[in-house]
């Protein structure tokens, strides 16, 4: 008998929630820059329900499309939040990641495209944060997966 296959999505959702013993084990939400703090909220309901998607299905979602039922129960038009990401100008999803389980930092899940004051909203594996870009850049992403380039000063 294949043990394998019968494994794989209990791994998966064991992974999925040491994730969520991780993120309830924190202080508390890090308090985003004032300029990024109206878009805090938005990410953090992106990021929970990509994870409920994920415990769900046993495999993450593959486009916003997946997010939209999980959307609507958490009370948000999801047309206007997905909106910014069909324009990928604002925010970038990685779409179909499973984060590394074992990584000591919070690997990147998704991010705000562009920064401010040398910051940018990151949706990690233990929730969302305002990371500074030189941090940013050198993060963890889940495999197939990289930081964008740098760009030049």
């Amino acid at each position: 008998m294949n043990y394998q296959v019968f494994l794989k999505p209990y791994l998966l959702a064991l992974s999925v929630c040491l994730l969520l013993v991780a993120q309830g084990c924190s202080s508390g939400p890090p308090e985003p820059d004032s300029v990024q703090g109206e878009h805090f909220e938005s990410f953090s309901v992106i990021a929970q329900c990509y994870t409920d998607y994920t415990m769900q299905n046993g495999r993450a979602p593959s486009s916003p499309n997946d997010l939209l039922p999980l959307l609507r129960q958490a009370g948000v038009d999801p047309v206007e939040l997905l909106e910014s990401l069909d324009g990928g100008n604002d925010v970038v999803v990685l779409w179909g990641a499973i984060p590394d389980m074992k990584s000591p930092e919070p690997v990147v899940m998704g991010y705000q495209t562009s920064s401010t004051n040398g910051q940018r909203l990151v949706i990690t594996s233990m929730g969302v944060v305002t990371m500074p870009d030189e941090e940013f850049y050198s993060a963890p992403f889940p495999p197939g997966h990289k930081a964008p380039a740098k760009p030049a000063n």
